[in-house]
């Protein structure tokens, strides 16, 4: 019942804009309780949807009231124009791999139109409600590992009980669901997100005026450069990327983004990882690496990472288990360097382990 759905939801949404969010987190299993369902497998998938839609439509609302105003009084007011019609999910194991894919479409109109009775604009709630599939990813699987013993039943219903392998495979997903989300989080203080907004760059080579024709550099500069004896080779950045990942060329596996602050290297290599995941099907990593322990050897300091960070139990880039090509993202190097001549040298070090492991890997 989409109708009952959204009237609890605008009733911990008051909450929420009053400025009490964890009040209003707190109150999502009760959305749930308060229909009075039985624990049979289909009543735990509408609990475990049920949830994870309140969760990520909080999530997009809080972040939106943290840099605009909203009424609280036309939540109060508004709380019965809400849809009518109730929605039927038909659940395939597919949506272990695509849980937004199966539920989101049917609720987006719904989800919009509801956000547009409590003040937003029609072109705000429609940038809203396009995210809601990579915020659903997330708050999906956060729900799942919240209470994975209750839901389980719904897994066993669909497919045999999870192998290594699959469990391995379905912390991709997790993975891949959380970079979507990386891509659709608001930029400056707006409804709309970096996919949204963003303009994919050119980019070019730096090749000798007698060789103009070789573009096998391993650095691809962004922005701008005079070096003597030198042309351009301009390029589309993103694509020149994913061109060469899918050359899987094992002579020239590395490649460096170069280019001043601000020209978009960051939100770039955010995008390609995006795209690599969800559209080329191949598996990518964003490491930011400020967040890493450079103490520690290459691989060692990703495993740490990704497990702090909750995405994967098994390290990802374990030689033994790279079933397949793996792409690493390494984002924030110049940023590194400019914190003095000791992380300038830790960097160095760290970076010439992932030059000689990513070697030794390719070889």
């Amino acid at each position: 019942d989409a109708k009952a759905f959204f009237k609890s939801l605008a009733k911990a949404a008051v909450k929420g804009v009053s400025g009490q969010w964890t009040d209003a987190l707190a109150e999502i299993p009760d959305l749930a309780v308060s229909l009075g369902i039985e624990t049979s497998q289909a009543d735990r998938a509408w609990i475990l949807i049920r949830r994870s839609l309140a969760r990520a439509a909080l999530d997009l609302l809080r972040e939106y009231s943290e840099a605009n105003v909203i009424d609280n009084a036309k939540y109060s007011a508004s709380v019965g124009a809400d849809p009518e019609t109730g929605t039927t999910f038909t659940l395939t194991s597919e949506f272990f791999r695509n849980p937004a894919g199966q539920v989101v479409p049917n609720l987006r109109s719904d989800f919009a139109k509801w956000l547009e009775e409590y003040g937003l604009s029609e072109v705000r709630a429609g940038h809203l409600s396009e995210r809601l599939d990579s915020y659903f990813a997330v708050a999906i699987h956060n729900e799942w590992r919240s209470d994975a013993k209750f839901y389980d039943p719904i897994q066993i219903a669909l497919e045999s009980p999870f192998s290594e392998a699959a469990e391995h495979e379905l912390a991709w997903q997790r993975y891949i669901a959380h970079i979507a989300q990386m891509v659709d989080e608001p930029v400056f203080g707006e409804s709309f997100s970096l996919r949204q907004i963003y303009i994919a760059p050119r980019g070019y080579f730096l090749t000798k005026t007698k060789d103009a024709q070789n573009t096998a550099s391993a650095k691809l500069f962004v922005g701008t450069t005079d070096v003597a004896g030198s042309q351009n080779q301009v390029t589309m950045v993103i694509d020149e990327l994913r061109r060469w990942v899918k050359s899987r060329d094992k002579d020239g596996h590395i490649r460096v983004l170069s280019g001043g602050t601000g020209s978009g290297k960051s939100s770039s290599t955010k995008l390609l990882a995006h795209m690599l995941l969800s559209e080329d099907h191949i598996k990518a990593l964003f490491i930011p690496l400020h967040l890493l322990n450079m103490q520690l050897d290459f691989q060692s300091a990703v495993a740490s990472f990704f497990a702090t960070e909750g995405y994967f139990q098994q390290n990802p880039v374990a030689t033994e288990k790279l079933g397949e090509p793996v792409v690493l993202i390494l984002d924030g190097l110049d940023e590194l360097e400019m914190q003095g001549r000791a992380a300038q040298e830790t960097a160095q070090q760290f970076i010439g382990d992932v030059i000689r492991t990513l070697a030794i890997i390719n070889n």
